[in-house]
């Protein structure tokens, strides 16, 4: 009943095999090329056609584990996959350097990974110093890969496409990724045949990034996860908004709600008034407080504390309603209820 049946494996280097082309010469469809941590020198890895996943390992922070470098051994990507590979190809959590291309006559390809008629998945991989003619980074000729979660860097081409370059045809689609700070280009699809869809995130650029009275340079994302203001993408904080302080509080600006009033910059509750009036009113000033027993000179806390009705600092208790001495609820009527009440308090004054 099991005749013809194969299951995949998990092949593990360098437990059972030293090097990673050699556990992929052994695989079948379906299999796993788990590859442990630590850096591997080889190049022009091929999987040959077979649907199989090539996996590094992660460290505890999620980050990577595995490089592969290929050395900078002249005219050698690290991956050179040309032999049809569909979605079934995983390239995984690798770092892939020291990649000089594949040698095409015309010139190099693909430092880092070279595709040709084939559609592989690349995912959660860096890529970066690697060189080549054209995509020194990733070299796509009639091919559509999906690149996913990468970090491609760093890389050089001399010709054209320092991060991707896509020819004849190649249409990727590059999601979650960061392609930056490559040369000459980050990414050039305009010589592409069949239009080149590629989306992705680039890396975000660097700028001031106003924190307290601080000024420091990062991405905006970082600025604004750290509870700062991005200012734009300056150089650096010299004579950034950041170092202004109009009202000269000792706040700057950019962290100041009230810039142009020295006496206020924190505005707490966002009801426009600033927190120090806020609680000037809440410790500090009194007024008519307007209860049902009458009124009293109370601040604004300790007459909400009584049910009553502020008036505001300096209110007149003649602006209050007439007390009504019967109604011990408040209700604005003396009824049973406030004869019940009355009796249930029923004792000799202390």
């Amino acid at each position: 009943m099991l005749a013809g049946t194969s299951f995949a494996e998990t092949i593990n280097v360098p437990g059972d095999y030293a090097t990673i082309q050699g556990a992929i010469n052994a695989s079948s469809d379906g299999d796993v090329i788990a590859v442990a941590a630590g850096t591997y020198y080889e190049h022009s890895l091929n999987p040959g056609g077979k649907a199989i996943t090539v996996q590094g390992t992660l460290n505890k922070d999620e980050s990577l584990a595995t490089t592969i470098d290929a050395q900078q051994d002249s005219l050698h990507s690290v991956f050179t996959i040309t032999s049809g590979e569909g979605d079934g190809t995983v390239i995984q959590d690798l770092e892939i350097t020291g990649g000089t291309g594949l040698n095409e006559g015309w010139g190099t390809v693909g430092g880092g990974i070279y595709l040709e008629n084939s559609s592989p998945i690349i995912s959660g991989c860096t890529i970066s110093g690697n060189t080549a003619n054209y995509g020194g980074g990733i070299c796509c000729n009639n091919s559509s890969p999906t690149i996913t979660g990468c970090t491609i860097t760093d890389n050089t081409a001399f010709d054209l496409g320092g991060g991707i370059y896509c020819y004849n045809g190649s249409n990727p689609t590059i999601s979650g990724s960061q392609i930056c700070e490559n040369t000459p280009n980050q990414i050039d699809d305009s010589y592409t045949d069949g239009g080149g869809n590629i989306v992705a995130d680039q890396c975000a650029a660097e700028g001031a990034c106003c924190i307290g009275s601080g000024c420091s340079v990062t991405t905006e994302p970082n600025c604004i996860a750290a509870g700062g203001t991005y200012q734009g993408d300056y150089s650096d904080c010299n004579g950034d908004p950041c170092w202004q302080d109009s009202d000269s509080d000792g706040v700057h600006d950019a962290d100041d709600a009230f810039p142009s009033d020295p006496n206020e910059w924190g505005d707490s509750d966002g009801d426009g008034v600033g927190d120090n009036e806020d609680n000037y009113f809440e410790n500090y000033a009194h007024g008519a407080c307007c209860v049902s027993s009458g009124c009293h000179n109370l601040t604004e806390t300790a007459c909400a504390g009584m049910g009553g009705t502020w008036l505001g600092e300096g209110g007149s208790c003649d602006d209050c309603p007439a007390s009504c001495m019967g109604d011990t609820d408040g209700n604005g009527f003396i009824d049973i209820q406030d004869l019940l009440n009355m009796l249930g308090n029923w004792c000799a004054c202390p």
